[in-house]
């Protein structure tokens, strides 16, 4: 199934490549390798190529690309640097101001209705569609907030368009959310393995506005704050349906999550990407987990809960305690997290020592490591590009922010993921009435009636109650 999947991809990206660089006003005439784009749009197969060859998903990069969190240490090398040593424009930043992507993923809703085929079709694929564009634009709109929304193709003559200033934020963010709705209401729940169905279609949904929805709440300069709320419900809501409706539930082995040969027929697993070493998919985080300059931050470390649910931070001279008892007696998913005292690497027969000419912090991340000599199985790890733990994070953290979060709603949202590590449950009114005094100090712009249970387990940007790199999934 994987040689198969691999296949699809590679034929998906040359027809992709293929239509849309055959324009209209050319002679007519195509080379034998070709498919002209008035001949291509016909079939349902001609749809399922061209949005594979849209396919795109989280990989294990993944588990080294988190620097706009506030959870590491790094040097910043490029990009930190021309910032605090120059103007920071879309030429010296190192990446991002890319638009070629956007023109393939709206060559397709410009093109798909020529099929002759029916309507749930066509909106299947076309949910697909704008899902990736609008994946496309929550990158773009977190990295430089307002941006040129463009809803189809652009002549590469019309100079009008192409330097058309940029729209507002709320123009773009609530163009994104349409696209994801859209998805979310027409993509199929059966669909081809390794590539997003309609349960994704509700988590995206669910966790961007989340994301808007805070971030409108805790920018006042936007002054968007009046729409922040009609956001948190469609994130919460759109959880829910995933929770009730969906098959998928949590799985009984956290750490397995992150280092396991393989992820298939994992019920927790969302979305799969495959990797294998043998069909050319590969991926190895090792090195620059080793010997990279980045690194989590202490106040990481510090987040995490102890194993009877108590805050670390409550623990007499926390702040000077030594790393072999700050690790004493912590939740048990600290321990598939960061290398911990005694950690002995593969092919070695004495515990890891920490190095700081490398990690900086002096903590190191496990996620992502795959304890292994042999170059097949640290290239071959498997990557869960979306989790059913991300959703019921996201339930519970539009509920508080959106102020309706209740004992129930955590019973059947944190308990859960508590239970798998036979943590102790999260109790509202106890949160509530005794607010976290390092958290608050930290984020004194989280207000209203759940203030506790927002600083209560490890933060996000603004201290909400999940964590943005999965810490706590």
């Amino acid at each position: 199934m994987k040689k198969l999947f691999l296949r699809n991809i590679l034929l998906a990206l040359t027809v992709i490549v293929t239509a849309v660089s055959c324009q209209k006003g050319f002679p007519d005439l195509y080379p034998q390798t070709t498919v002209p784009p008035d001949l291509f749009f016909q079939s349902e197969e001609d749809l399922k190529l061209y949005t594979l060859g849209l396919l795109t998903m989280r990989e294990r990069g993944s588990y080294l690309s988190d620097q706009d969190t506030d959870d590491k240490a790094t040097t910043g090398a490029m990009e930190v640097k021309t910032i605090m040593t120059g103007t920071a424009t879309s030429q010296t930043l190192t990446g991002g101001w890319s638009w070629d992507r956007l023109r393939n993923i709206n060559y397709f809703p410009d093109n798909y209705n020529k099929a002759k085929v029916t309507q749930e079709v066509k909106d299947h694929y076309a949910g697909l569609a704008r899902y990736y564009r609008a994946l496309f634009y929550f990158d773009k709109v977190k990295r430089f907030s307002n941006v040129p929304w463009y809803a189809g193709t652009i002549n590469p003559s019309d100079s009008a368009q192409l330097y058309k200033a940029r729209d507002p934020r709320a123009l773009v963010m609530d163009s994104v959310i349409a696209d994801l709705e859209f998805a979310a209401a027409h993509v199929r729940t059966s669909v081809p393995a390794g590539t997003p169905g309609k349960w994704v279609m509700k988590l995206v949904l669910a966790k961007v506005a989340l994301y808007e929805g805070t971030y409108r709440r805790y920018h006042p300069e936007l002054d968007l704050g009046a729409t922040a709320a009609a956001l948190l419900d469609k994130s919460w809501k759109a959880a829910e349906d995933v929770m009730t409706n969906s098959p998928h539930k949590l799985s009984g082995d956290y750490a397995a999550l992150f280092n396991s040969a393989s992820l298939a027929g994992n019920p927790e697993v969302m979305l799969l990407n495959v990797y294998d070493q043998d069909l050319g998919r590969s991926g190895n985080n090792n090195s620059n987990i080793i010997n990279y300059e980045q690194s989590p931050s202490r106040e990481l470390v510090q987040a995490y809960l102890m194993k009877d649910g108590s805050r670390f931070t409550a623990q007499p001279n926390y702040q000077t305690m030594q790393v072999v008892q700050e690790f004493k007696d912590r939740d048990p998913r600290i321990y598939a997290s960061f290398m911990t005292p005694g950690f002995v690497m593969a092919g070695s027969s004495t515990p890891y020592i920490m190095r700081l000419n490398k990690n900086f912090t002096g903590y190191h991340q496990l996620k992502g490591y795959i304890n292994s000599t042999d170059a097949k199985i640290t290239n071959g790890a498997d990557f869960a590009a979306y989790r059913f733990a991300e959703v019921l994070l996201t339930f519970a953290e539009a509920k508080a922010e959106a102020g309706s979060l209740t004992q129930s709603d955590i019973d059947k949202s944190i308990k859960l993921l508590r239970d798998r590590v036979s943590m102790p449950n999260l109790n509202l009114a106890t949160a509530n009435a005794n607010v976290d005094p390092v958290m608050a100090a930290k984020h004194p712009n989280v207000t209203g009636a759940n203030k506790g249970v927002i600083h209560g387990n490890p933060p996000r940007k603004k201290g909400r109650i999940c964590h943005g790199r999965s810490s706590l999934r």
